[in-house]
């Protein structure tokens, strides 16, 4: 038993002993197979090892395989049952922290550690451990795995930035954005850059997004793919001003300094209506003609433009740009003596580019007005001449032409003479020349040495318009006279208006009396500067001061007489002097002859009421006298006019026809007597009138407004101020009648003008001028277009009154200024005139050709009614005559037939009674008469007198319309043979078509004048040439070659298209001159073919019973508002 026992112990210790040794054994099988991955590593980005350096929160994640199952100590309930999530820690460095979770999967166990880093971590690469314990029978067992989390808390950097506009017209640009910033710390690298409008925050470009870790440093010259070029499209110029924005894929994004750059985006612009051929104007001839063709651009930079086109003689030339000095960026651009076709529409394609290339292309059309007239000479000869004879003399000569040309005008370039008798060249260009309303004014000065009295001949050698036409050529005798006058006897006297005087006072007239030996004309000439007041702006130079200067008078031989000794007789006034206080003056005298010798003075002249007279070496006089002042001065004269200056450039000419104009002018007044003071202006009602002197048409750069007054006219020293009052006020009315060709002043106002304590030198009063509506083109002379019309001056005398005190006394009596005012009248680039098309369209309506025919509507439908009976009372009577004609009831109604005529009958029949007709007949006979005066429509069965009055009117129209060889004319084609062929219908007809004419005007105004198609002056040129052609009528056909070669060609084209007509005239010729109509028996072949052609003028008269009255193709009165009738 024992040793079964023992034997039993042995056993089991064997097996404890066994089981112990073994189970490291087994142990270690067991866990061999447990694995530790580390599956996420990264922030609240989720970008895999990374971490915002600058706060986020970090996740890891490991994946536990080959763990044992069964519940762990310590796992929360739906854990895992296999691990603990305080067994598996994060460990960096000596830091470890325990996993929050463990959850079991399909691949293992998941444990999850998150770590909020709220206060960021150190830039840079950190080593971590996952690390799982197990422990198990005492025993701990550690597993792990190994990464490394990088934290970025840096922006990208945004350096080397350059942005500038090149001449090619893009952005040279370029930068580098480098996320590597710390070169010790990690970067996640840049994700996107955008390109952003630092004004507005517009984004502009963006660059992205990239992939990640892809450029940790961005070139944009080399990584962008459009090498240094900025691809944005930009718009205007001036500064632009952009900004870059950098981002790294954790969202830290930085902004680089605004970049700023001056830009030019903007094409420039071709000004429309710019394009001008400048020597053409308007016009263009019937050859090629040469002229200088100018368009303007509008741009800031510079600017190329190239101009091409078929017609003229340009294929993409540059022209010469020129800057506007006075508007920055305007170019004017020229192609100088370019040639043009001829012909009436020149296009002409215009491409302008700007230095950065911004370009911009355009066609402009020009229309011309051909003109085929040339000019013509008015005058051409010297300029001083005596019994039409032109006179020069030695040393100084002056040639003047004065030209007509109401076309395309006429420039010097045109202009050549044959100078060579005067020392000059055979196509010798004028000096200077002057454009004027009619046309241009020139002149040569020469200095030929003449050295004896003969005849100079000179002539034109080159005449022309600026479209080519040629005017005559003139040849011209000049003679040569270099010998002077002889002055024989001189004096001088005061003159008050009843006796001469030897004594001089203030308002006297100074009276020239001389004697002296010319065979030709004599010129004397006056130095009034210090004699009358204003007499430089009274006296400015012309073609006979014009040596000596303005200020001197220039008196001619038309106030002499030769006496028997072939000697001029001489008197010569003044106008009045100034109010003297017994100072002493000088007055210059200057005699000559037409060719401008000076006067020899005889030896022992003495010249009466001279205190002191120098002869100057026998050629020029001077002589002082004192000129002495009034005790009382009831016409004092101590003013004169300083300077009048308009205030505006010039009255517009474009809005004068439609509105009450007006130009306010400065008006300063000085005197030379020191005492003297002003004390108020005034200027009454009706007191500016129209000068004597015309219009002054200059060229605009050489147009000069000055001040001047007007020749003084005596006024009568009244009483009382009162009295003065009135007998200006007669004055004025006596001169203010309406002068032809002055625009009419509707008022003259005056501001300015008083002066309570007195004023020495007044800053000057504001007179403003308002004028009446007027034709400016009409009123000028201008022609249909301004061509190369600058302005014209109309000269008025405004009558002042001015009132003065002297010292410390006002003077009684006001004085009497009489003021000459230049106003300019011009053209705007724009004009006013589509500013009063209302009115215009008012006054069509008002106008008594579109009330009529709107009033007689109801009439046009009576008559349609009455025409309607005409027809059938014509067709009855047709229709009885071939059914009487076919019973053989007579034959008389053979008269009817159309193979028949009645003046034939007459002639070849005898023994033809009477025709007599039954009393049906005669009824429908009374009512033709009745109604045809409504009809207008003569048969040739009609018989009256009525019918037979409009049939002639008709053969008499197509007689001279078209020689008789068509049948054009009705009673309707125009108001003339409507009248003459007392046709009512006709009549109301024209009337209409008058009135429809006038609403094709108004469309004209409200539609297309406002649109820029056409213009005031196209819409009513338009209206004359529809009124012209459709309601006056067309009476000059057969006088036009076209016109009669028409007439043939229509009348063989009428014979081909109605042989039906072809063979009725045929037989009716015939039975006429062959055949007797008075036996049914022996005509019976004439008879029914005459029924037959009768039977088919009944037939076209059925059709044409409706249709036969004109009627309205279209309502242009509907168009507008206004309903017509057709």
């Amino acid at each position: 038993m024992v040793d079964k026992v023992g034997k039993g112990w042995s056993l089991a210790g064997l097996f404890v002993i066994a089981l112990v040794i073994s189970m490291p054994f087994y142990s270690a099988s067991v866990y061999a197979g447990v694995n530790v991955q580390i599956t996420k590593n990264e922030g609240e980005a989720e970008l895999e090892g990374f971490l915002d350096a600058d706060g986020d929160v970090w996740t890891v994640e490991a994946l536990l395989n080959g763990v044992g199952t069964g519940n762990a100590e310590g796992n929360v309930s739906g854990a895992s049952n296999a691990v603990d999530p305080n067994s598996v820690v994060v460990k960096i460095g000596n830091h470890e922290a325990p996993f929050g979770s463990c959850s079991d999967g399909p691949l293992g166990v998941t444990c999850k550690y998150i770590s909020p880093l709220t206060d960021g971590i150190k830039e840079a690469q950190h080593d971590f451990q996952v690390v799982y314990t197990e422990s198990s029978l005492g025993t701990e067992n550690k597993y792990s795995d190994e990464k490394v989390i990088s934290a970025d808390g840096s922006a990208p950097s945004i350096t080397g930035i350059n942005a500038k506009q090149v001449n090619e017209g893009w952005v040279e640009f370029d930068f580098v954005a480098n996320d590597k910033v710390n070169v010790d710390a990690p970067s996640i690298g840049i994700k996107r850059i955008e390109i952003l409008d630092s004004e507005t925050g517009d984004l502009l470009k963006t660059l992205g997004d990239f992939e990640l870790g892809k450029y940790d440093k961005y070139h944009y010259a080399l990584d962008s793919g459009f090498s240094n070029k900025l691809d944005v499209p930009f718009e205007g110029e001036g500064w632009k001003r952009i900004k870059l924005k950098a981002e790294d894929f954790l969202g830290h994004a930085t902004y680089s300094p605004v970049i700023s750059f001056r830009g030019d985006f903007v094409k420039p612009e071709i000004v429309a209506d710019s394009l001008n051929f400048t020597q053409f104007g308007e016009f263009i001839g019937e050859f090629i003609g040469k002229t200088d063709i100018v368009v303007k651009v509008i741009e800031t930079n510079e600017v190329k433009v190239e101009a091409s086109s078929s017609q003229v003689d340009l294929d993409g030339d540059e022209g010469d740009c020129t800057e506007d000095a006075d508007e920055p960026g305007l170019w004017e651009c020229r192609w100088n003596g370019v040639n043009v076709d001829p012909e009436s529409s020149i296009s002409v394609k215009i491409v302008a580019t700007d230095i950065y290339s911004n370009s911009i292309e355009k066609t402009i059309t020009k229309t011309f007005t051909k003109d085929i007239s040339p000019p013509k000479i008015d005058f051409f000869g010297s300029e001083r001449t005596y019994g039409g004879q032109s006179y020069v003399r030695t040393d100084e000569q002056r040639i003047v032409l004065k030209v007509k040309e109401q076309g395309a005008g006429i420039s010097s370039s045109g202009i050549r003479a044959n100078l060579g008798a005067l020392e000059k060249s055979f196509t010798e260009p004028p000096t200077a020349c002057n454009q004027t309303i009619k046309g241009i004014d020139c002149y040569w000065e020469t200095f030929a040495k003449l050295s004896s009295d003969g005849i100079a001949v000179i002539n034109l050698e080159t005449f022309e318009d600026n479209v080519g036409n040629d005017g005559e050529f003139e040849t011209v005798e000049l003679i040569v006279d270099n010998t002077g006058p002889t002055v024989k006897s001189f004096n001088i006297y005061g003159f008050d208006g009843n006796e001469d005087k030897n004594y001089f006072s203030s308002a006297d007239v100074l009276r020239i009396k001389l004697r002296a030996a010319e065979v030709s004309g004599l010129v004397v000439l006056v130095n009034l500067d210090e004699v009358v007041m204003d007499a430089e702006t009274k006296y400015p130079l012309n073609e006979l001061n014009r040596e000596v200067g303005a200020g001197w008078m220039a008196f001619t031989e038309d106030d002499c007489n030769r006496n028997d000794d072939n000697e001029w007789v001489c008197e010569f006034d003044t106008d009045p002097i100034k109010s003297g206080d017994g100072g002493e003056v000088s007055l210059e005298i200057k005699v000559q002859d037409t060719a401008g010798n000076d006067a020899k003075w005889v030896s022992d002249l003495k010249v009466n009421n001279a205190k002191d007279f120098d002869g100057k070496d026998g050629k020029q006089g001077t002589f002082d006298f004192d000129l002495l002042g009034l005790s009382t001065e009831e016409s004092p004269d101590y003013w004169e006019v300083s300077s009048v200056n308009p205030k505006v450039r010039f009255v517009d000419l474009d809005a004068v026809p439609y509105t009450f104009t007006r130009i306010p002018i400065n008006v300063r007044f000085r005197s030379s007597s020191p005492n003297v003071k002003l004390l108020a202006v005034d200027l009454p009602p009706g007191n500016c009138v129209p000068a004597d002197t015309g219009y002054n048409a200059v060229a605009a750069e050489q147009a000069e407004v000055s001040a001047s007054a007007a020749p003084a006219t005596e006024v009568p020293t009244p009483v009382t101020e009162e009295e003065a009052a009135q007998a200006l006020a007669g004055a004025a009315t006596a001169v203010a009648a309406p002068v032809v060709g002055y625009p009419e002043v509707s008022r003259n106002l005056l501001y300015q003008k008083n002066y309570a304590s007195g004023k020495r030198s007044p800053a000057g009063t504001t007179l403003i001028l308002e004028f009446a509506p007027f034709d400016g083109k009409a009123m000028f002379n201008l022609g249909e277009t301004k061509g190369d019309f600058d302005e014209v001056y109309a000269e008025y005398i405004c009558k002042f009154k001015l009132y003065s005190k002297v010292g410390k006394e006002a003077v009684r009596f006001p004085e009497y200024q009489e003021v000459q005012v230049s106003v300019p009248f011009a053209f705007t680039a724009l004009g006013s005139k589509d500013e009063n098309i209302d009115k215009l369209i008012a006054d069509i309506k008002d106008d008594v050709g579109y009330k009529i025919p709107d009033k007689l509507k109801w009439l046009n439908k009576i008559i349609q009614w009455v025409r309607y009976l005409s027809g059938s009372i014509n067709l009855l009577l047709k229709i009885a005559t071939i059914l009487e004609s076919v019973s053989g009831t007579g034959d008389d109604w053979r008269y009817d037939l159309p193979t028949y005529t009645v003046p034939a009958a007459a002639l070849f029949c005898t023994g033809t009674s009477a025709i007599e007709r039954e009393v049906p007949h005669k009824i429908i006979g009374t009512l033709q008469k009745v109604v045809q005066v409504f009809s207008c429509n003569p048969s040739a069965i009609s018989n009256n007198w009525y019918g037979a009055h409009q049939q002639s009117v008709i053969n008499f129209f197509n007689a001279i319309k078209s020689a008789g060889m068509r049948k054009t004319v009705s009673l309707y084609d125009n108001i003339w043979i409507s009248v003459i062929g007392l046709c009512i219908p006709g009549i109301l007809y024209n009337l209409e078509k008058l009135r429809q004419i006038k609403c094709v005007k108004i469309n004209c105004l409200e539609n297309y004048v406002p649109q820029g198609i056409t213009t005031v002056d196209g819409c009513a040129k338009t209206s004359e040439l529809l009124e012209c052609k459709y309601y006056w009528g067309e009476l000059i056909t057969m006088f036009i070659p076209s016109g009669t070669i028409n007439i043939f060609t229509d009348f063989i084209k009428n014979l081909l298209t109605n042989p039906i007509g072809l063979v009725k005239k045929a037989v009716s010729l015939g039975c006429s001159i062959a055949f007797c109509p008075g036996s049914n028996k022996g005509n019976e072949f004439c008879t029914y073919a005459g029924v037959l052609v009768f039977a088919i003028d009944v037939v076209d008269n059925i059709l044409g019973l409706v249709d036969s009255y004109p009627s309205m193709n279209q309502d242009y009165c509907s168009q507008v508002g206004e309903g017509g009738w057709s």
